[in-house]
């Protein structure tokens, strides 16, 4: 009989208060194959505006920034330290985690000097440009709710009004936090596949913010099909498996 359980990343042990992807979710990993577990099945975790529930995310893809660990950014040389921060909470305080986590996350973007491996990834992966650019919008306009925004906001996908040069290290910034976030979700991804365990991911089979933005001026190009596509038929979902490898597939459908 096949067994294992089921987590919110969330959920795993961290010292800024809120679980991440790092060193203490490797322990879940160790603990659940010694005791001979097979399947590590994760709750979405995409990003949110609304009541911080990933269930209504504004977008299907991105993965939520709160939940990339620090100390790996010092590790890799991003960051000198990082203090512990809430880290004997037992409740999460989204607000005041996103704030604290957001400064050394843009600490870290400024230390950044890109690799192949960013460049790669924003190839393979053409729905970080357009995620980056909503999100940039949004702050912006100091809402996500893109129906409020400005005309030439609003209307960009079909229009192109605004000039994007004013904004690209924005842009930059919020796909730089994605790079982040899926170099350690496939890290440990792969770990725990090394463990000869199975991850089974929650992915979002929703339209909301960014896509019924897209989507609402027919901006019907072979990046936003593809979203539709794997939005709309989860049978592809079941055939490409989980989302790392739908990730790196999208460019190639």
């Amino acid at each position: 009989m096949k067994s294992g359980i089921l987590f919110p990343l969330s959920s795993f042990p961290s010292k800024h208060g809120i679980g991440d992807l790092g060193k203490e979710a490797y322990k879940v990993i160790d603990q659940l194959a010694a005791n001979k577990g097979q399947y590590l099945q994760i709750l979405p975790f995409h990003p949110s505006t609304q009541a911080n529930s990933p269930y209504r995310a504004v977008s299907t893809y991105a993965g939520d920034e709160i939940y990339i660990n620090l100390n790996s950014l010092v590790e890799n040389g991003l960051l000198d330290e990082v203090p512990e921060y809430y880290s004997e909470t037992s409740n999460v305080d989204y607000d005041k985690i996103r704030k604290f986590k957001h400064k050394y996350l843009l600490l870290a973007y400024n230390n950044f000097k890109g690799n192949d491996q960013y460049d790669r990834f924003l190839t393979k992966c053409p729905w970080v440009f357009d995620y980056a650019l909503y999100c940039t919008f949004a702050s912006i306009n100091k809402s996500y709710d893109w129906a409020s925004w400005p005309t030439e906001f609003k209307d960009y996908p079909k229009y192109h009004q605004v000039n994007l040069t004013k904004y690209t290290e924005q842009i930059a910034y919020y796909q730089f936090v994605q790079f982040i976030f899926y170099h350690q979700w496939f890290s440990f991804k792969k770990y725990a596949n090394d463990k000869v365990l199975v991850i089974c991911h929650f992915m979002l089979i929703t339209v909301q913010s960014k896509y019924g933005w897209i989507i609402s001026h027919f901006y019907w190009t072979k990046r936003v099909i593809q979203q539709v596509l794997l939005v709309f038929h989860p049978i592809i979902l079941v055939q490409l498996g989980n989302i790392g490898e739908i990730l790196f597939m999208i460019g190639n459908i």
